[in-house]
Formats: C-alpha cells, structure tokens, sequence
C-alpha cells in the first residue's frame, strides 16, 4: 500500500496550499514534501519525522524545523541529509547577509561532528545549562555510534593543510587560476603526494576516496584554516576556497570509518556509485516510517 504524499511551496495557488494543509491536518495526506514555506504556524502534535533533503541555513532553523516533530511527546525522528555540496550552494545564498556566513558555519559544524551528542550540541549553542549527554539516551546517532562497529579516528592534519595550502597558492599564484570546493577535491585526489599521506593517515592501501576529501576542506573552513571568497557576476554567486589563518595549531579532526553490512546491492544500485552521497545525521530515535504510517493507512 502506498503512502499518500503532497508538495507545497510559496508559488502554489493559495486554495491549493490551503488545501493541502487541511488534508495533512485531518489525516487525508501523511506527508509533505515541502520548502520551508509549509512550516510557519505548523503545530500538529503527532508529527513523526522531519527530514531535511540539505542541511538549514542555521542551527537556530534547524531546531525551529526539527521541533515540529513529536509534540505530542512520543518517539519523532529528525533526520538531514548532508553532502558536500551543500555547503557551497547555501555559502552563496547567504553570503550577502551580515551573519549569514557564520552561522552557516556552526550548522556545518553540527553536521560534521562524529563525536558529541546532537542534542548537547544544539544545547550548547542555544546556552541551554540544563541538556547533558546522558538525557539523549542514545537517541542520536554520535550517542549509538559507542555501541556500534564504526571506528572513529582522531587525525593530526597539520601537514595535510600545509600541503592543501600549498595546492591552492600554486594554482593562484602560477597558475592565475582560483579554485572551487569540488576543484579542490579533484586535485586533492589527483595529487601524489597528498594521496600517499592521507592513506598512511587512515592506514589503508587503497586510494583515499573523494568523501575524506570533502569532510577535511569543510572542516577546515569550519575551523579557518581555510575561508571562502566570493565572485559576484549577473547570474551566479561563485565560491573560492583561498588559505586560512597562517597558525596551524589544534588540527586535529575526529573521522568515522563506518562498518558497513555485506554488501547486497542490485546492478543498478552498483551503476550508481558515482554518484555523490548524501550522509544521514539523526537527532532523536529510529523509527519504522513506513510501518508507523501504515498502521495509521490501517
């Protein structure tokens, strides 16, 4: 049995908005593929999960987004799909505003941290003294990692930045040319020398994937080690990755290796590998979605 779903943005027919949140409300439609235009004024108590396809502008949005699940106090799951890409993309919608880059910043923090709790993280940055890690009980994800097989890894990147540093002063200085977040990954995995340093790193003989790449350039602008420059055309917003502060001190990034289950994948799911991944943070606990939506279909 299918799940009954609509959309909603700012550009429908206002009878058509008003009609769609009617049916959510009364049960009709289960769930809303939405921009962010659906969530003023929601305050539907049996909401079971939120899932943001990228990551909010903020880590205030996003406790705002996230806190209209569960109301009613029972299990919700939060869940941001998050990938590299994002970060540049929202780097460029919010570069004119006065704080917008900041506070990009401490949500992309949020979605990189390995380690610590999710919730203590949104806690501290909302200077709530009242959260601690053991309330979670292991809701989120960094709480369940302890119990889990994945490897998390603390990596001294001293001299991998000075040798990111050096790739982007070439390329601007000899070269006349600036360099983007995802040129940067190219050259990072084409580079001989940053390859054989980061496999000895994460102690493995195989070459270092893109997806390392992309955690250790958006740690480091996270951290100022590098910072972004933009380009204002016409058209488009460009973001420039250009080198940080000079004092490399404290770089020392905590990585997951994950366990991965056997793999079982079809034909088409393998042709698909290229493809860039999303990676999925969650907030509160795990919950059967479709089971959950079918016992209410019932």
């Amino acid at each position: 049995m299918g799940l009954r779903v609509a959309h909603y943005h700012a550009n429908m027919d206002g009878n058509a908005r008003a009609r769609v949140h009617t049916d959510w409300f009364t049960g009709k439609i289960l769930i809303i593929v939405a921009t962010v235009a659906f969530g003023m004024g929601i305050d539907k108590p049996d909401v079971r999960f939120v899932l943001h396809f990228s990551a909010s502008k903020s880590l205030e949005n996003y406790y705002q987004e996230s806190g209209r699940a569960g109301r009613d106090s029972e299990a919700a799951e939060c869940v941001v799909l998050w990938r590299f890409s994002d970060f540049f993309r929202l780097a460029s919608m919010v570069s004119s505003e006065r704080t917008g880059l900041s506070k990009l910043l401490q949500i992309v923090a949020y979605c990189l941290d390995p380690v610590t709790c999710r919730r203590l993280l949104i806690s501290k940055h909302l200077d709530d003294p009242t959260w601690s890690a053991s309330d979670c009980a292991e809701s989120c994800d960094n709480c369940r990692r302890a119990k889990s097989k994945d490897k998390v890894l603390s990596l001294n990147l001293t001299q991998l930045i000075s040798e990111i540093k050096a790739l982007l002063s070439e390329h601007m200085s000899r070269k006349k040319e600036r360099i983007t977040g995802p040129k940067l990954v190219e050259l990072m995995s084409a580079n001989s020398d940053v390859q054989r340093l980061t496999r000895a790193m994460l102690k493995i003989d195989e070459k270092t994937d893109r997806m390392f790449f992309e955690h250790v350039i958006a740690w480091c602008l996270v951290n100022q080690f590098l910072k972004m420059e933009f380009h204002f055309t016409p058209y488009s917003t460009v973001c420039y990755v250009v080198p940080g502060k000079e004092d490399i001190n404290d770089a020392v990034m905590s990585y997951v290796i994950r366990n991965h289950e056997p793999n079982t994948r079809t034909q088409v799911d393998a042709e698909k590998e290229p493809l860039v991944k999303r990676q999925r943070l969650t907030s509160h606990p795990i919950i059967d979605i479709e089971s959950d939506m079918n016992d209410i279909v019932k």
